[in-house]
């Protein structure tokens, strides 16, 4: 993709990050939006862990989904959603780790998309996610 379109999904990750105050709160943080891959990353901290003193699996789960959100939603038109999700665990992240989500649109069938998502640690991969996306249907009846 030339410089131009990357510069412009780019652009249009950050002007998603900024309206979507549940992600930007926290202190997720745009790393990267090129054609193939949109990146996303999240300091864990303290507040972040859960009784047994690792990131909770929601927070891994909301950078996941955030990441697929914005992937989906920088991959040609429409405003699209998640309908589904799927998370498989397959270590812990820790306070003080800084976790990258990494999402990919696998599949677009015009209505809906799948993106998998990889989240990681500074020891490896965290958690696998698959998400289904569903398009919005505008005002004029375009979408679901």
């Amino acid at each position: 993709m030339s410089a131009v379109g990357t510069d412009t999904r780019r652009a249009r990750a950050q002007r998603l990050l900024a309206g979507d105050p549940s992600t930007r709160e926290p202190g997720v943080e745009l790393v990267d939006a090129t054609e193939e891959e949109l990146v996303l990353r999240l300091p864990v901290g303290e507040q972040d862990a859960n009784g047994v003193g690792v990131c909770h699996g929601g927070v891994i789960y909301h950078l996941g989904d955030s990441c697929a959100g914005i992937a989906a939603n920088c991959s040609g038109t429409g405003s699209w959603v998640t309908t589904t999700a799927t998370v498989t665990y397959v270590a812990p992240g820790r306070p003080g780790d800084v976790l990258t989500a990494r999402s990919r649109v696998r599949w677009d069938g015009g209505r809906s998309r799948l993106v998998d998502t990889e989240i990681t640690g500074p020891r490896g991969t965290v958690a696998l996610m698959q998400s289904q996306m569903l398009r919005l249907r505008t005002a004029e009846g375009e979408g679901q």
